[in-house]
């Protein structure tokens, strides 16, 4: 089949919308993954700076409540047993060191 001149004129006004086209194509990919891109990264620096959300562990969050409670006895008694220790720490040094009345009571400026 022979093709016409009028086939190839009407071929030859549409070059520049099928021009168009394929390099909308070729481009729509290249964008397609730029976006997507785009998009995974977002989301990785919104995991990054935001916080985590606690993992749920066999026991709960009463295990968290637990360790907490726990943490807060241990620090009592170390808080009680260095009370304790500056309390006799302080005893022994007031009775180790001698402290005269009148000391830092009078000054003498003759030299």
């Amino acid at each position: 089949m022979a093709i016409a001149p009028i086939d190839l004129q009407t071929l030859f006004t549409q070059m520049d919308k099928v021009g168009k086209e394929q390099t909308a194509i070729k481009d729509g990919t290249a964008l397609h993954k730029a976006i997507h891109g785009e998009v995974q990264n977002r989301k990785i620096e919104e995991r990054m700076e935001g916080v985590m959300e606690a993992e749920q562990t066999g026991e709960g969050l009463s295990g968290i409540q637990d360790d907490k409670e726990q943490r807060r006895q241990q620090n009592k008694k170390k808080n009680n047993n260095k009370n304790k220790e500056s309390e006799e720490d302080a005893a022994a040094a007031q009775h180790s060191i001698f402290r005269d009345p009148a000391m830092g009571t009078h000054l003498d400026l003759s030299g």
